[in-house]
């Protein structure tokens, strides 16, 4: 299984956040601390997010993990 990274782009521009918002947000919702860039790495598929991240994505998103795999 391959991560979606452009599923996880859609997401975040659906509900109108910033790079930046989107970290502070994952953090206040989820504990996780991530930056910008790091949020961005993802998007574009140049990073993977672990396993600790994609449970906070899925827990900030009301998704399933499987959601972000094609």
């Amino acid at each position: 299984m391959l991560f979606n990274s452009k599923k996880l782009r859609q997401l975040r521009m659906d509900k109108g956040y910033s790079l930046a918002q989107m970290a502070r947000l994952l953090y206040v919702k989820t504990g996780l601390k991530v930056t910008r860039n790091c949020v961005s790495l993802w998007e574009k598929g140049k990073n993977f997010p672990s396993l600790k991240s994609l449970m906070a994505l899925a827990v900030f998103y009301e998704k399933g993990i499987e959601f972000f795999f094609k």
